[in-house]
């Protein structure tokens, strides 16, 4: 069976997720979770805010935690898409 040749330009034109803003409760302990079970990095914090990275990830970050009287619930998210033509 070939491989069928790849589509680079599909109708959604999304490579994968870029980016999120996560409302938690507990920001410690969703900092833990995200750093010592997922392996992500912290690239910054404060009082209400965790930045988090991959080790591959080429920017400041990719995950946001937020401390929210909402938690479970996502603020942000933003796709990389193949390119900006569309």
């Amino acid at each position: 069976m070939p491989v069928p040749a790849p589509n680079l330009y599909p109708d959604f034109n999304v490579i994968r997720l870029s980016h999120t803003c996560l409302n938690v409760a507990d920001l410690a302990a969703s900092k833990r979770f995200y750093t010592e079970i997922l392996g992500l990095q912290v690239t910054d914090e404060s009082d209400t805010h965790v930045y988090l990275r991959a080790m591959e990830e080429r920017g400041h970050h990719c995950v946001i935690l937020q401390q929210s009287d909402q938690p479970g619930t996502v603020e942000v998210m933003g796709f990389k898409t193949f390119d900006h033509a569309r």
